[in-house]
C-alpha cells in the first residue's frame, strides 16, 4: 500500500507526463501559422516578379501588393511607382530569374522595348509577408543591337541556371567571397588572383567581353582575368549589397557602385602608350548589378548590367 508521500509523487508524475505530451502535440500558435503563410519559395518569388512585369507592360501598378512603406528606384533615383520605364515599357523578349527564399529576394534580368527602342532591365524585388517592400531597377537604354544581345544572353543562360551536383557546390560564404574577390580586382591594380575556370566567360549588358586564351587581343587578358592596365580607370567599387545567394545553382548576385574619376588618360599596352577612349577620360559613376556563377569553387561565368554615365559622386539610391 502506497504512503501519502508516494501518492503525491505519483500524481505529479502523471501531471508532468500529460504536460509533456501536450507540448509534443501542441497546436501551432497564430504567430507560427502567420510565419508559415508568409514564407515565399522560389516559384512564389518568381511569381511576384512576373506580376510586376505584367503590370509594367500594362503601365498600371495599381494592382500590385505593395507594403505600406515600399521604396522604388530606377538607376539610383527614387521615383514614384509608375514613373520612368513604366510610361513606355512593352514587349518583354527575354527573361532570366535568380531567387533567394531565405532573404525573400528575387532578381529578374531581361530584354524589352521602351518606346519601341531596345532596352535591358534588371529588377530586384524584396517580398515580406507576401507584399513587395523594395523595388530596385537598373535600366540599360541603347539604340540598336537588342537581337544580338538576347542571343548572347541565351547562350549563357544554361550555364547560369544549371543546378549543380553536391560535389560542385560552394557555401554561401564562399560564393560571396569569390564575388567580392572579383570586384576587388576591378579596383586593385594589379589585382590579387581569384579562382576561376579556364573557360570563364563574361557578358556585360548582353555583350560578350571575355575571350579564350587562344585569341590574342592587345591588352586584353584571357577569360575573366583582370590583370591588365585597361582596367586601371576604375579606382574603387563600393556600396556592395548581396541579395541572392543560391548554393544549389552556385549563384551570387550583388549590386555596387564603381568610381571612375577620369584621371587615367593613357595606358601602356604591349610597350605602346595608348590614349584611353573618351568615356574612360571623363569622371563618372557606374551602377552595376552582377550575377556570378561558381562551379567547384571557381568562377565560371558572370553577367553584368551597367548604367555607365551617372554623375561622379552618385550613390545607389539605397
Amino acid at each position: 500500500m502506497k504512503t501519502g508521500l508516494q501518492l503525491v509523487q505519483a500524481r505529479w508524475a502523471l501531471i508532468a507526463l500529460i504536460a509533456c505530451g501536450s507540448a509534443a502535440y501542441a497546436v501551432p500558435s497564430a504567430a507560427d501559422t502567420d510565419a508559415a503563410a508568409a514564407r515565399c519559395d522560389r516559384q512564389c518569388l518568381i511569381g511576384f516578379a512576373n506580376d510586376y512585369l505584367d503590370a509594367l507592360v500594362k503601365h498600371d501598378p495599381s494592382g500590385l501588393p505593395l507594403a505600406a512603406r515600399y521604396k522604388f528606384t530606377e538607376n539610383g533615383q527614387r521615383l514614384k511607382l509608375g514613373e520612368g520605364l513604366w510610361h513606355q515599357a512593352g514587349d518583354i523578349q527575354y527573361r532570366q530569374y535568380l531567387a533567394d527564399p531565405g532573404r525573400g529576394e528575387v532578381v529578374f534580368y531581361g530584354a524589352l522595348e521602351e518606346s519601341d527602342l531596345p532596352t535591358l532591365l534588371m529588377l530586384r524585388l524584396r517580398v515580406v509577408h507576401r507584399q513587395i517592400s523594395e523595388i530596385e531597377t537598373i535600366v540599360v537604354r541603347f539604340d540598336s543591337g537588342l537581337d544580338t544581345r538576347i542571343a548572347t544572353l541565351n547562350s549563357s543562360q544554361p550555364v547560369i541556371d544549371s543546378i549543380l551536383p553536391q560535389s560542385e557546390r560552394s557555401s554561401r560564404q564562399t560564393l560571396q567571397t569569390i564575388a567580392n574577390d572579383y570586384l576587388d580586382g576591378l579596383q586593385d591594380h594589379p589585382p590579387r588572383p581569384f579562382p576561376m575556370t579556364e573557360d570563364c566567360g563574361r557578358t556585360e549588358d548582353g555583350r560578350m567581353t571575355s575571350h579564350p586564351a587562344s585569341v590574342s587581343l592587345p591588352g586584353r587578358p584571357a577569360g575573366c582575368d583582370l590583370d591588365s592596365p585597361i582596367f586601371a580607370y576604375m579606382t574603387s567599387l563600393h556600396d556592395r549589397r548581396f541579395f541572392v545567394t543560391d548554393v544549389e545553382r552556385g549563384q551570387a548576385f550583388v549590386i555596387a557602385v564603381m568610381d571612375c574619376p577620369g584621371t587615367l588618360k593613357t595606358v601602356e599596352i604591349d610597350g605602346k602608350t595608348v590614349l584611353r577612349d573618351p568615356g574612360a577620360r571623363r569622371p563618372r559613376e557606374v551602377l552595376l548589378g552582377v550575377v556570378f556563377k561558381v562551379i567547384g569553387g571557381k568562377l565560371r561565368w558572370l553577367q553584368a548590367f551597367h548604367v555607365t554615365n551617372l554623375p561622379f559622386g552618385s550613390r545607389s539610391g539605397w
